[in-house]
């Protein structure tokens, strides 16, 4: 009978197994974080793969091949693909974000990058990272390499919210809407 693992201490063994694949695959070792979005709408977009995914009936094997064609197709690496597949066998594909934070994170510590993340409503051109970059630079830790990374978010109308452990700037027309939208409120309330 096989003795049940701990979130905890599972996921930090999946993410280690993670890197050290990465690693010796040689591909980027933020592949499979900035994979997630990708993952997430595959399943809401192809519902039949959480189907097969999560039936009791469905083999360790056949999981592993099913999650191998999805996200093969999709583009994803082979450690990344690996690492999904591990996930489903095991059952614990609802921790997939949970996992790939605290791999980032690993990730991060190992390689001694500081991580940046920019959020916009559409996506941003070359010049615009490059800019974003230089002005983030200042911010990171001395003795860290800073890495930038970019993801899409239409909700937030326009302008950007970045974060960066410590750091955390919402430049964003929702929350800027928000503030007016307050005042107004407020200015209104007799």
């Amino acid at each position: 009978m096989a003795t049940k693992v701990s979130k905890k201490a599972y996921l930090q063994n999946i993410t280690q197994t993670l890197l050290a694949d990465a690693q010796a695959a040689k591909t980027d070792v933020y592949a499979p974080a900035q994979f997630f979005q990708t993952y997430k709408t595959a399943t809401l977009v192809i519902p039949q793969f959480q189907e097969v995914i999560t039936h009791p009936l469905t083999t360790a094997e056949r999981k592993k091949e099913v999650v191998a064609d999805i996200l093969g197709h999709l583009g994803a690496d082979k450690p990344t693909v690996q690492f999904f597949g591990q996930l489903a066998v095991d059952g614990r594909l609802p921790l997939a974000k949970d996992a790939l934070d605290k791999y980032r994170k690993l990730a991060a510590d190992t390689s001694k990058d500081a991580l940046a993340t920019v959020t916009s409503a559409t996506p941003l051109t070359a010049a615009q990272i490059t800019s974003i970059t230089k002005s983030l630079e200042p911010v990171a830790p001395s003795g860290f390499k800073l890495r930038v990374f970019t993801q899409v978010d239409p909700k937030i109308i326009g302008g950007l919210i970045i974060q960066m452990d410590n750091f955390y700037q919402d430049l964003s027309f929702s929350s800027a809407y928000q503030v007016v939208e307050t005042k107004v409120h407020d200015a209104t309330q007799v």
